[in-house]
């Protein structure tokens, strides 16, 4: 029997699509996918390339050949995870600038834009920049590979970034244990056209961005990824350290650790694509100093931190969550929410105040001896005390430490709420945050149901 994605390979061949970079091969199951892409049978496919004389190098990664071939300057890592490239092709280690001009900064081509614009969306990305909202989607390490899949690229160049550059004593036991990666909308489009305005007037080569850390409070991260950055001079924003040795603006590096100074005791850093344009190469500390003139960013002596002036030349695209651990890296199991299936419970019908109405009718059971809960956020039909009131009618235990079975979590909470810190502790050992309506069927249908069916949006 076909797949549904082997049936819409079939079943969308207008001549109007464009052809999906990943042809027969594409594991992607989305019907709008199939709607925008062609996709060929393996059979039908061009096989002329492989056998022509004029490539000089032989390939056998398995992906679409770079048409750039060994020739191919590109140092982003999408693209080489999108692209095979001949072994005697260049180095893909890339750097801050160099200098105050030229700018031996990392490279990012122009196949970039096809991560926001159709080529590497995620699944749900497409519906995110059409709206107004921020959208975070959370990523997980995966052991297996699945070729094409845009969660996995994204996921793997945030992690790549962090270890890449991670340096020092002691940093080799910090581990990545999610990416959410964000997309606000306004943002993207501001960010994008601040570059095309770069562009014109620095020329092409000087209007890629680099991937940059920032270091802030926890409590910060939602605000920047909502809003942007602020730069010194706009209303809002406050010194957290000092006015800055290298002048008056927001500073970013390529290395996590210079990021995670000013976040002790955190276990996020921002990831960030910034503008640096034209830069200035710092010799000395110029305290709280306003851009030079001419330029479009500074750079400190030791080329390890990057200053940027202008808020639209900022972009917050992940949030890296880590941790440190003196044993090896496991994978994590990622909980899933089920859906239907013979043992799937039969839902009560009505809105949740009134599955709540009809719990508190039911006379007092024994189903969740034995069972701990932690109820987080306000967001509730009824006051958090109410839903605690139900479980210890039932025999369960209410706690507020971080003992506990099972997760209440309201639905305003996520990773970046005052409570995410607390949902992140249960997804990291994989313990189940429910919504209020578990609570409420397991009353109702008097058996303590699977929670696995009632799982919170924050597990994605």
């Amino acid at each position: 029997m076909a797949t549904p994605a082997k049936k819409a390979k079939t079943d969308h061949t207008p001549t109007d699509q464009r052809p999906c970079p990943y042809g027969s091969r594409c594991y992607r199951k989305n019907p709008k996918h199939f709607e925008e892409y062609s996709h060929p049978d393996a059979d039908s496919t061009d096989t002329t390339t492989s056998t022509s004389t004029d490539h000089a190098f032989f390939d056998s990664t398995g992906l679409p050949p770079c048409k750039y071939g060994a020739k191919c300057y590109r140092k982003n890592l999408l693209h080489f995870a999108e692209f095979s490239h001949p072994t005697q092709g260049p180095t893909t280690d890339p750097s801050f600038p160099a200098d105050d001009s030229e700018g031996d900064t990392e490279v990012y081509d122009s196949d970039d834009e096809d991560v926001n614009t159709g080529m590497l969306l995620l699944d749900g990305e497409k519906e995110a920049l059409e709206g107004s909202k921020t959208v975070y989607f959370p990523l997980f390490p995966e052991r297996s590979y699945k070729e094409g899949s845009a969660a996995q690229i994204h996921f793997r160049l945030a992690e790549s970034q962090f270890y890449r550059l991670l340096s020092g004593e002691g940093h080799s036991a910090y581990r990545v244990t999610k990416v959410e990666y964000v997309v606000t909308p306004h943002l993207v489009k501001r960010f994008r056209e601040a570059r095309e305005d770069l562009k014109n007037v620095r020329g092409e080569d000087m209007s890629y961005p680099v991937l940059g850390f920032h270091g802030t409070d926890v409590t910060n991260i939602s605000l920047i990824c909502q809003n942007g950055f602020k730069v010194p001079g706009q209303a809002g924003f406050h010194h957290k350290t000092d006015t800055g040795y290298y002048g008056a603006g927001v500073y970013f590096s390529e290395y996590p650790s210079y990021s995670m100074s000013y976040i002790s005791g955190s276990t996020k850093l921002l990831l960030s694509q910034v503008l640096p344009g034209k830069v200035f190469h710092c010799t000395k500390l110029i305290h709280g100093a306003n851009l030079k003139p001419n330029h479009d960013s500074h750079m400190s002596p030791c080329k390890k931190e990057l200053i940027i002036f202008n808020s639209h030349h900022i972009l917050p695209c992940y949030v890296v969550h880590y941790t440190q651990c003196s044993t090896q890296f496991q994978y994590q199991k990622i909980r899933a929410r089920k859906k239907g299936g013979p043992h799937a419970p039969k839902m009560t019908s009505g809105s949740t105040s009134v599955k709540y109405k009809k719990a508190l009718g039911i006379p007092a059971t024994s189903i969740f001896k034995g069972t701990t809960f932690k109820i987080i956020g306000k967001n509730f039909c009824q006051p958090a005390a109410s839903l605690g009131n139900l479980i210890t009618k039932h025999q369960g235990k209410k706690v507020l430490s971080d003992n506990f079975d099972i997760m209440i979590a309201s639905n305003d909470v996520d990773v970046n709420t005052a409570h995410g810190s607390a949902a992140t502790t249960a997804l990291n050992s994989d313990r189940p945050v429910v919504t209020e309506e578990y609570l409420y069927e397991c009353i109702i249908q008097k058996k303590q149901l699977d929670p696995d069916y009632f799982l919170h949006s924050i597990h994605g």
